[in-house]
């Protein structure tokens, strides 16, 4: 499980059901966005971009990918680039096997609440 369902839930419980559904559209959405152009954009924007999603996605407990990006940034930072397309191949492939999880999770929440 690379999902932190208890984190996860303790966000359903304090957004409820419908704006969570809300926040994890606009999620999917932006990061879709990010992932289409990350190749293109510079070292300073990436690291914001990996920043933003270490956060963002600790509401849907992705801690997984929250930690993968940490070290991206920082990475970034130490400007220690010889790893970096690995880690960012590794850190997609986390983003989407989470995905996948928490899809599933709001799903039977959304389920539940209809």
């Amino acid at each position: 499980m690379i999902v932190n369902i208890k984190q996860l839930n303790t966000y359903q419980n304090i957004f409820g059901p419908e704006k969570m559904l809300f926040l994890w559209r606009e999620y999917l959405e932006q990061s879709s966005a990010v992932w289409a152009t990350l190749d293109e954009m510079e070292w300073d924007i990436k690291r914001s971009k990996f920043h933003n999603w270490r956060s963002n996605s600790l509401v849907f407990g992705m801690e997984n990918f929250a930690g993968m990006c940490t070290r991206i940034e920082e990475n970034i930072l130490k400007k220690r680039f010889e790893q970096l397309p690995k880690q960012i191949k590794e850190c997609k492939a986390c983003y989407e096997n989470s995905v996948l999880q928490v899809k599933q999770i709001i799903q039977q929440v959304e389920n539940g609440h209809e």
